[in-house]
């Protein structure tokens, strides 16, 4: 019963605060054009290729690596470099602007902002 007890603090305990922030470059809202997702293709020194949208960075510095996911710039030059000071239990959004439908190389990084992650409390909050 004891280790029950204890086992169920340290779950509990767990949802309070997390030890994670999180990059989020899924758009919400479709029908905006020429706003595309925004992909991460390296993280510091770790570099990605499984097109993911989503990555959870330990508190900190980081440096992120992003290309749109407008299907004509995945395979161009076209990235964009992020410097991101993460803090835990924050979610940061972005997306990526197009500015002109001829030059697919031609985009912004685009914040659509921090939120507070389901079920967590941020640690400046206590």
């Amino acid at each position: 019963m004891k280790y029950f007890l204890a086992l169920c603090c340290m779950v509990l305990g767990g949802c309070a605060t997390l030890d994670w922030g999180e990059f989020d470059g899924e758009r919400t809202r479709m029908a905006e054009p020429g706003v595309y997702d925004v992909i991460v293709v390296a993280s510091d020194d770790m570099k990605y290729f499984d097109g993911r949208r989503r990555l959870r960075l330990k508190p900190g510095l980081h440096e992120l690596r992003l290309v749109s996911s407008k299907p004509e710039t995945r395979f161009t030059l076209g990235s964009v470099t992020l410097p991101l000071d993460v803090k835990p239990c924050i979610r940061y959004s972005f997306v990526a602007k197009h500015n002109q439908r001829t030059k697919v190389d031609d985009w912004k990084l685009i914040s659509a902002g921090e939120t507070v992650l389901a079920g967590c409390e941020p640690a400046s909050s206590k």
